[in-house]
């Protein structure tokens, strides 16, 4: 798998994250137009960090899941609770970070590739 297969993967989990959390915070909120306003500010952070972290990931496909996840997980943590922090959204940190590291899991769980043994053959006999 290449990074940029990884990247455009990332891109996607990172939009479904930005919608999951902006429908949970408008929700919270009473307030369902802040979807679009929390969609128009998260968005370019979101899929910078999505494609970063995807691409990374991506371009190591056979490394352990141990090594994979941390590289997910902590930039879309920090981005999170920089966003939070930047728009006075302190008390809605600790929910976001469920969906994300939701979407963290299943991006590394789409980007890996098991490392395949060749298969023994089988002794050949000659009649």
């Amino acid at each position: 798998m290449s990074a940029w297969i990884g990247a455009k993967r990332g891109f996607l989990a990172a939009c479904a994250n930005l919608l999951i959390c902006a429908i949970w915070i408008a929700t919270r909120e009473h307030d369902q137009g802040a979807i679009p306003l929390i969609m128009m500010y998260g968005f370019l952070p979101a899929i910078i960090t999505g494609m970063c972290v995807g691409g990374t990931v991506g371009s190591i496909p056979h490394a352990s899941p141990i090594v994979r996840l941390p590289v997910l997980v902590l930039p879309a943590f920090a981005m999170v609770a920089a966003l939070g922090y930047g728009f006075e959204l302190k008390h809605y940190i600790s929910g976001a970070m469920l969906p994300t590291m939701l979407c963290c899991v299943w991006l590394e769980r789409w980007t890996y590739i098991r490392a395949v043994k060749p298969a023994e053959l089988p002794t050949a006999r000659v009649a």
